[in-house]
């Protein structure tokens, strides 16, 4: 959850949670996210369009081939050579000079091919394509017919309703559906996702497959970035028990994916104190930022991360009425911070001094 439970704060390609009390969403097109998208064999690509915009690298050019023998996979590459190109020539105007119309047109272009040849894998590649990069621009009206056209092209060509590139795409559309306040779609999707990963799960389960093989291992991260999204979304909502719920079905499972001291778990110990924070449970919201704060001190964990964690730190201590000790967590978000170039969130954690100052003062004066 990838960051779950104030407003998210998109920072410097970093998606993190600060306390919704002390800060406002930052909205940050960026194609990084912090938790579940360090996939194998899964694309990196989730979530609320309200913070984290979609990296428009989604599908691998596997879309290309049929599953038929070598020989014809061999024949659908070179009858779709031209189309790799155009693709190949859109993704480098996003990675070199970050063009998104001249990338848009040499998707366009890949997809009126597609199109005059009837392939319906390589019309889903070339459209999610497209939809990606609509939602990176946060065009949601413009994305939303794109990702349920390739679920159409999916499905046809025999995808499977269970498949991950499916739940992928209706997990996208579900945050889609949560930026637009489309209550009704956006929690049937969810739970659709959610629920049909966890069925993919236990399948896996019953035929002895462990979190160590790699298509189990994929689903449940699959699974976590579901629970990010869905989380962040309850918890915009003010559903915070459910928010929760979610926060900690995410946790666990990162802790087995990838361990203790990762910062995708450690973000989610951050996440789950900030909910915590948010129901009023100081002391549990405390013990989990603690969490965050000193596994990021043992562990190889970015700046970025840092500076946010000991910021959270630095809140939950003042909403306790430690003046000291978050004056003491607030200096070391401070050093942290200025370790970074990313100017949002030297801004934000610079602010937070002002917030600082008048807690002092009226501590003072009631004294």
């Amino acid at each position: 959850m990838s960051r779950l439970w104030s407003r998210y704060a998109c920072l410097g390609g970093h998606a993190v949670r600060l306390f919704s009390d002390f800060t406002t969403s930052y909205a940050r097109n960026s194609a990084q996210y912090f938790n579940f998208d360090r996939l194998n064999g899964v694309s990196k690509a989730l979530h609320s369009p309200k913070c984290r915009a979609l990296t428009p690298f989604v599908f691998a050019f596997s879309l290309f081939t049929t599953k038929v023998d070598d020989q014809a996979n061999s024949d659908a590459k070179q009858d779709n050579k031209d189309i790799q190109e155009l693709v190949i020539q859109g993704k480098s105007y996003l990675a070199a000079k970050q063009n998104p119309g001249k990338a848009e047109m040499s998707y366009l272009k890949a997809l009126h091919l597609a199109l005059e040849r009837g392939d319906r894998k390589v019309i889903a590649h070339v459209q999610d394509l497209l939809a990606n990069l609509a939602l990176h621009a946060n065009q949601y009206d413009k994305a939303e017919p794109l990702f349920r056209s390739v679920l159409q092209n999916l499905i046809a060509t025999g995808t499977q309703p269970n498949d991950p590139a499916i739940l992928e795409i209706s997990l996208k559309l579900a945050s889609i559906y949560a930026g637009q306040s489309k209550k009704e779609l956006a929690v049937t999707g969810y739970n659709w996702c959610a629920d049909t990963c966890r069925s993919n799960l236990k399948k896996f389960r019953d035929t002895g497959m462990k979190i160590t093989d790699k298509e189990y291992l994929n689903s449940a991260a699959l699974l976590g970035m579901i629970l990010d999204s869905y989380g962040r979304y309850l918890f915009d909502t003010g559903q915070h028990k459910e928010a929760l719920a979610c926060a900690m079905e995410a946790k666990q499972l990162s802790q087995q994916i990838y361990g203790e001291n990762d910062v995708r778990t450690l973000v989610l110990y951050n996440d789950i104190g900030s909910v915590k924070s948010r129901m009023g449970q100081h002391e549990e919201a405390l013990e989990y930022v603690l969490k965050a704060v000193n596994g990021a001190e043992s562990s190889a964990v970015e700046a970025n991360d840092k500076a946010v964690f000991y910021t959270n730190l630095s809140m939950v201590y003042m909403q306790q009425g430690k003046h000291k000790e978050a004056e003491e967590a607030y200096k070391k978000a401070l050093i942290e911070v200025s370790k970074t170039k990313d100017e949002q969130l030297k801004r934000y954690v610079g602010s937070l001094a002002n917030i600082l100052v008048l807690n002092e003062s009226e501590k003072k004066s009631k004294s």
